[in-house]
């Protein structure tokens, strides 16, 4: 049984509402993950992509080892304290700031002083891929079991970067490795307005990748926050989707967020994706089978946060909880808790960043009358401010609630309206 006691700023044990220990006939979790940002005054990157929050690395730096701040006994203790720690069950630990690779020696540290408390935790990280070509970097992440998430954006990297790093055949050696040792975890993908289309993106991965040999876990095809994402670079080639377009040629990119026909095309292919694993057994879609997870967990993202018509009584997860609590926002339910631990032992409010522009995501006037304004996808990160006209959320809630109904099957046909969402 899990001992609640209180004086939780000072590092102890605390019960938030409803939690519960190990209780005899009862399932409990036995696992946890915590997200690790490595102290810093800066989120710096080696590649300084258009929209990120991250900075691109000063010129002329080379290591960013100094600028490292840390206090594992204070990051251990914060950890288990956690609500969301499980002592004795399994743990994950993913490793965050910027580009984590460019800062190699403070990785180290970070790594060597969670193994050395959780000998058998499993390590994970995010990285751009620019360094994976260096040998003696993809012979640390293989002797250290350490997976490797790739954040590339397909089609769409051009818009993110002048460099790709998939043209490099010393980095596709280094993802070859990785591969063969069960450590690409993942990529992550982002969709925007430029490169909408899922299914061009599917026929990318699965042309520089998976045809070569080199096979993540997964694949995740995520898209551009709601947001109004202006770009000042130029698109010097008129680049779109895949193609080219003449009239964009010497134009800013300017706004990246999904929208107009864009947004239609992106969804009915999004739905056609959703509607395609439900009917196909799961193993028998081949190599369609690296997207299923993260496009059937989106698909069934329908559901209200607990309010009671005022205000909102609990989060739609634990980043915009401690946001929340953390700036007093809305009146919320307040969670003195969140799973982003930073190396000198604090909560953040993002695994990008200690703090975030927006804490708690106000709602817009517009979304004062909206029919999915208590929906948790609509309730979601902090990092970004609402647009003053929703144009994805809505629209997106309304596939959404299509699929849910799908799911609930002859039950919604039974009773025609579905007056509760569990």
């Amino acid at each position: 049984m899990i001992k609640c006691q209180g004086g939780f700023s000072s590092g102890d044990f605390k019960c938030i509402k409803d939690f519960e220990g190990e209780v005899p006939g009862k399932k409990v979790n036995k696992s946890c993950s915590f997200s690790i940002l490595m102290g810093g005054k800066d989120e710096f990157c080696n590649m300084g992509c258009s929209y990120c929050c991250c900075r691109p690395v000063p010129a002329g730096c080379h290591d960013l080892y100094n600028e490292f701040e840390k206090d594992f006994p204070a990051m251990i203790k914060k950890i288990k304290s956690s609500p969301l720690y499980v002592e004795g069950g399994k743990i994950h630990f993913d490793i965050w700031k910027g580009e984590p690779l460019f800062n190699l020696e403070a990785l180290k540290e970070t790594v060597t002083a969670l193994r050395t408390e959780w000998p058998h935790c499993s390590l994970g990280i995010s990285s751009n891929g620019l360094l994976l070509g260096a040998p003696h970097i993809i012979d640390y992440l293989i002797e250290n079991r350490i997976g490797v998430q790739l954040s590339h954006d397909g089609w769409g990297q051009w818009i993110r970067s002048k460099v790709d790093p998939l043209d490099n055949e010393n980095i596709l050696k280094g993802l070859k490795r990785l591969s063969d040792a069960k450590l690409f975890s993942a990529v992550n993908c982002t969709l925007s307005y430029y490169n909408s289309s899922w299914y061009k993106n599917i026929d990318y991965w699965l042309t520089h990748l998976i045809n070569k040999g080199i096979r993540p876990t997964y694949i995740k095809l995520n898209h551009i926050y709601n947001s109004d994402y202006n770009i000042e670079a130029i698109n010097e080639e008129g680049r779109w989707q895949d193609g080219v377009d003449e009239s964009l040629k010497g134009t800013p990119i300017g706004n990246m967020a999904l929208r107009g026909r864009v947004l239609d095309d992106y969804l009915q292919e999004f739905f056609t994706l959703a509607m395609f694993f439900r009917r196909t057994p799961e193993g028998r879609a081949g190599d369609m089978e690296l997207f299923r997870s993260y496009i059937m967990e989106q698909s069934k993202r329908y559901g209200e946060v607990l309010h009671d018509n005022e205000k909102e009584l609990s989060s739609s997860g634990a980043c915009r909880s401690y946001q929340s609590w953390k700036h007093n926002v809305e009146g919320n339910f307040k969670q003195d808790w969140t799973f982003v631990v930073t190396t000198t032992g604090e909560y953040a409010e993002c695994n990008l960043c200690n703090e975030v522009a927006n804490p708690g995501g106000p709602m817009t006037e517009e979304c004062s009358n909206c029919k999915y304004k208590w929906m948790k996808e609509c309730r979601g990160c902090g990092s970004m401010k609402k647009p003053e006209h929703c144009a994805y959320q809505y629209r997106w809630m309304q596939v959404l609630e299509k699929l849910y109904l799908i799911d609930k099957g002859p039950y919604f046909g039974r009773q025609g309206v579905v007056k509760e969402i569990k």
